[in-house]
């Protein structure tokens, strides 16, 4: 790509120069033009060409065929200029196509590097490390803190939170034990875990969402399949009228053989689809580079065109609606107590965790400038919480279940809890000899999420949110949003096949989000 785009370039100043050369400069030479002409020729001509050759060297001709033609063509009756600025606006189209392709190769390659190309597995109970590629159905492999699991599978040993984000989109991490699914490309973010795999490393849920890239990456714009399906019956018949005009012109008007070519190469310039060649790839690459710059990732010039005909639009939630980030959202502290003396405490103890939302209570504690110390006699429980001694104290953050023991939580703990799950929050307890908080985390909507879904609804298209938060949180957006209809708990897979369902009741469906 970066060799089309030099050589784009080279060809652009070129054509400036002979351009600006004889407009501005009368002395300047129509030798020297044409050196600046052909330099840009050979410049901008040079992937195009390569290309028609290797079509011709398989017996394909099609429209690209017709483009090279006409600037020869033009060149050949003296218009050098006209077939130096077709052979410009090709070459650019293709860099700016290629551009496009590029950012496709480097979203399947981050695909690619999601999942570990070896395994720890376990065999005749000893700890092997194996390549990817070897493991099979029902091996039982260790996947220790920080690395990701290279297969689907059930975990039979350990409890852990694991990172599913890559998958699903959802920002909290999910804790996983002993008869809970686990899923290649997610990553144990705490204790070791030993796990049961159930699929063939070719049908893991991270191997169907790489085919489903792959399948993006191929769809085109209708235009562009219309041109390729009919371009070489196109270039055969454009091409037998430019010889026949020629030979009229030349044979049976005894028209002079310069005025023949002429007319004939001027039937062939102007026959050539050439707008509607090149409008393709830098229309999408314009309406790609036009979303980016707005937070939207749209895939692939099917999309593109299409888009206005839309009767729906499918949004995915995490990184799209929201920010993709937990922050403290709500926070319910026991009577009695000083909420600062408490984020103090739970600061201190949580700051021995590298959990996600340890990292939020953490950070709530700093932006109140609130000072705390490191806990003593800390000890992180995988998937549960962590526990430490604060100045004395013994205090636990972390689950209810965890912190709250066997004999139950208080009635205020309990409706708390109640109201924020009602609300889809992530809940945490903290507790020394009694219950002394609930945190409620959250994602957050991103700025003009809300303002984007108004003017939707105002121009009579259906938002939809699809999702892989649970219930409950999906719910709690889609009533800030004002969304009536989403879908929760799915996996990219379940995505695609949501989008499908949708268009047999919309037709036209767009589907906005990195999901």
């Amino acid at each position: 790509m970066r060799q089309q785009t030099v050589l784009t370039s080279v060809c652009l100043a070129s054509l400036a120069a002979a351009w600006v050369g004889g407009v501005s400069r009368p002395g300047f030479s129509g030798e020297t033009q044409a050196v600046f002409y052909g330099i840009a020729y050979l410049a901008g001509g040079f992937y195009p060409t390569m290309g028609v050759w290797n079509d011709l060297r398989s017996l394909r001709f099609n429209v690209n065929f017709l483009m090279v033609a006409a600037a020869l063509g033009a060149a050949a009756i003296g218009q050098a200029v006209e077939g130096a600025v077709l052979m410009f606006l090709f070459s650019l189209s293709g860099a700016l196509e290629s551009f496009a392709n590029g950012r496709t190769r480097r979203a399947i390659r981050s695909l690619m590097a999601l999942s570990p190309s070896a395994a720890t597995v376990l065999r005749d109970d000893l700890e092997t490390t194996v390549p990817v590629a070897s493991l099979k159905v029902d091996d039982v492999l260790i996947v220790r803190p920080g690395n990701a699991f290279a297969a689907d599978g059930v975990i039979l040993e350990g409890n852990t939170s694991v990172d599913e984000s890559s998958l699903t989109g959802e920002a909290m991490p999910v804790d996983r034990g002993p008869g809970n699914r686990v899923m290649a490309g997610t990553v144990n973010r705490f204790g070791a875990v030993k796990f049961r795999m159930d699929r063939p490393v070719t049908d893991t849920t991270l191997a169907k969402i790489f085919r489903i890239v792959e399948e993006a990456q191929q769809k085109k714009a209708p235009t562009h399949r219309l041109i390729e399906k009919y371009g070489g019956p196109y270039t055969w018949l454009i091409l037998a009228a430019t010889l026949l005009t020629f030979l009229w012109e030349l044979h049976w008007k005894h028209e002079p053989w310069r005025d023949s070519l002429y007319r004939s190469m001027t039937l062939m310039v102007v026959a050539s689809p050439c707008a509607l060649v090149l409008s393709i790839p830098s229309a999408v690459l314009a309406a790609i580079a036009a979303g980016a710059w707005r937070g939207i990732l749209f895939k692939g010039g099917r999309a593109m065109e299409i888009i206005g005909q839309a009767r729906a639009v499918a949004f995915d939630k995490t990184g799209t609606l929201t920010e993709g980030k937990p922050h403290l959202s709500d926070t319910r502290f026991a009577a009695g107590v000083l909420p600062e003396e408490v984020m103090a405490d739970v600061a201190s103890v949580e700051q021995n965790s590298e959990h996600p939302l340890a990292e939020v209570l953490v950070g709530e504690a700093r932006s109140r400038g609130i000072a705390f110390v490191r806990a003593a006699e800390s000890r992180v429980m995988p998937g549960m919480g962590v526990e430490g001694m604060v100045n004395g104290k013994h205090l636990r953050v972390g689950a209810e279940a965890f912190v709250c023991g066997p004999d139950g939580m208080d009635a205020w703990v309990r409706d708390a809890l109640d109201e924020f799950h009602a609300r889809g929050l992530t809940c945490l307890v903290a507790a020394g000899e009694k219950p002394l908080a609930v945190f409620g985390v959250a994602d957050q909507l991103r700025p003009g999420s809300l303002q984007a879904i108004r003017e939707l609804n105002r121009l009579g298209i259906k938002p939809v949110m699809l999702t892989g938060d649970h219930a409950a949180s999906a719910a709690e957006f889609a009533r800030q949003l004002g969304i009536v209809e989403f879908r929760a708990s799915l996996l990219p897979h379940q995505k695609v096949e949501a989008v499908r369902e949708l268009e047999q009741q919309f037709k036209t469906v767009a589907m906005v989000g990195d999901g």
